[in-house]
């Protein structure tokens, strides 16, 4: 008998928290960041979950599987998309290096709630020649900027150049603060998957840590 790894562990996240038979009301929700501070949150709930589309970038995805909230991923409403070169990155050199986060990120591919789309050229060429872009975070701009959606990225250097390209962003603590919008998940499970977030390697300096929860308490 054969049994697929990846698959064996996302269904137990899906199972874990019933995400199968829970019937939730839909919200959108931006979070307006500058450098490594939070200057204002706008939560907008009448937005249509469906219509939303997401583009992420290598950290948030990588850190947010190896936090095990990949379930939250597939939870998350709306359209959800990588770039090739993120997919290389992520599931091709992770499955090389043996990481467990690239098998997962695979069956999500698998499963189709994420999807591999490439930005065109013109767009691309414009973001990319902006000083200390990484051309990976150039594409994944560069797709959101295309799709009208939210860019899933925390370097402060890209956030700061899909700002100058008028790119939606939220960084990847706000996955976790959409399920809580969405009753997904109690003040005090959001506060304990930040905490897995942090402990996956994700970087975050004690000022942002301490907003988030903040944001996580107030909510």
């Amino acid at each position: 008998m054969c049994i697929d790894f990846a698959t064996v562990l996302l269904n137990l996240y899906l199972i874990y928290y019933n995400l199968a038979n829970r019937s939730l009301p839909t919200y959108g929700l931006t979070v307006h960041m500058s450098g490594g501070g939070m200057h204002a949150c706008i939560l907008i709930l009448n937005e249509t979950g469906s219509d939303l589309k997401f583009v992420f970038n290598s950290s948030p995805l990588i850190h947010l599987v190896k936090a095990g909230l990949a379930w939250m991923i597939e939870r998350l409403e709306g359209e959800k998309y990588i770039t090739p070169s993120i997919y290389a990155e992520v599931v091709e050199n992770g499955k090389a290096k043996g990481f467990d986060d690239a098998i997962i990120t695979e069956e999500l591919l698998r499963r189709g709630t994420i999807l591999i789309k490439k930005p065109s050229g013109n767009l691309l060429k414009l973001i990319s020649a902006h000083k200390d872009i990484h051309p990976r975070e150039a594409e994944v701009i560069g797709l959101a900027k295309e799709l009208d959606g939210i860019a899933v990225i925390d370097d402060p250097v890209a956030r700061s150049v899909a700002e100058l390209h008028g790119v939606k962003k939220e960084g990847s603590y706000m996955i976790i603060v959409r399920m809580l919008a969405r009753n997904d998940i109690k003040k005090g499970e959001a506060k304990e998957a930040l905490r897995h977030l942090v402990e996956s390697g994700w970087m975050c300096d004690v000022e942002l840590y301490s907003k988030v929860l903040d944001l996580i308490e107030n909510f």
